[in-house]
């Protein structure tokens, strides 16, 4: 009996090991590009949710408090839970029909609430508003912008191609907006310095700081005007901390190299369903 069942034991541990060398071969052949794109979560953003429940709750906030600062607060944590949603739904299915629909939605509510944010601390800070609170919201707002424009890149490839390009078109039409915002409140340079704050902040990750500053140079090439003042604080960088501008320059490159082999997937993808039909 002892030996009947040791037999059976060495049989199934034999069809284990098998299987698994199959599957760990099978995954080497798909040659699929390595994971190389962070989502942005409700965490990142600080936000306690999505849902209509806590976008109405934030209204009742907003309709309450009279501080101008704390109101554009609440309306970018509504302004980013849209884009959280977005993200959401295309993950569940992004070949859909609707995701273009889905998106269009969620950028209309997004554009409203980004206008109304960005009228209100321009006029805030005309009236001489708290200069401290003041710079402790801009710092939030320059990274969920940031954050903002990573969730629309990550979107852009997993979208059909009329909605890329609409995603794309609007994303190059926030990134003048958030300058034009910035330079207005402050200058160029101390605009650019926040990003290069950004880049260097020790609680973000590798690829945090490399998508980021993917953002950071395609903002250079949208807004020519600010391309120096970014280009002089990413030479202080690679001045000063040279060893974190390698690790920026590497990673941002694996993102590259990984964007394009999915859009060689995507490619093969479509001409395997063409050829089928």
């Amino acid at each position: 009996m002892l030996k009947k069942t040791l037999l059976i034991s060495t049989i199934f541990a034999l069809i284990f090991c098998s299987s698994a060398v199959v599957l760990a071969e099978t995954v080497d052949d798909t040659n699929e590009p390595e994971e190389t794109v962070l989502e942005i979560t409700e965490e990142d953003l600080d936000i306690e949710g999505t849902s209509w429940f806590h976008n109405a709750w934030r209204n009742i906030k907003i309709f309450v408090i009279k501080d101008p600062i704390k109101k554009s607060e609440l309306r970018l944590q509504q302004a980013s839970a849209q884009l959280l949603k977005a993200q959401y739904r295309v993950n569940q299915n992004p070949d859909s029909e609707k995701a273009e629909e889905w998106l269009d939605k969620a950028t209309k509510k997004y554009d409203g609430l980004m206008e109304k944010i960005n009228a209100r601390i321009t006029t805030a800070e005309k009236n001489n508003s708290d200069s401290e609170k003041m710079n402790k919201f801009l710092d939030k707002y320059s990274d969920h912008l940031l954050k903002h424009q990573e969730i629309m890149q990550n979107l852009e490839t997993q979208v059909p191609k009329r909605a890329m390009e609409k995603i794309r078109i609007q994303r190059e039409a926030h990134l003048e907006r958030f300058s034009e915002t910035m330079i207005k409140l402050e200058n160029k340079e101390q605009f650019a310095e926040r990003l290069k704050n950004a880049l260097q902040n020790k609680a973000s990750s590798s690829l945090r700081r490399a998508q980021q500053y993917d953002v950071i140079e395609e903002l250079q090439e949208v807004v020519p005007e600010i391309e120096e003042e970014i280009g002089d604080k990413l030479g202080e960088i690679k001045t000063e901390n040279k060893e974190l501008w390698q690790n920026i320059q590497e990673t941002h490159q694996e993102i590259l190299q990984n964007r394009g082999k999915l859009q060689e997937i995507k490619v093969q993808v479509k001409n395997r369903v063409k050829a089928n039909k």
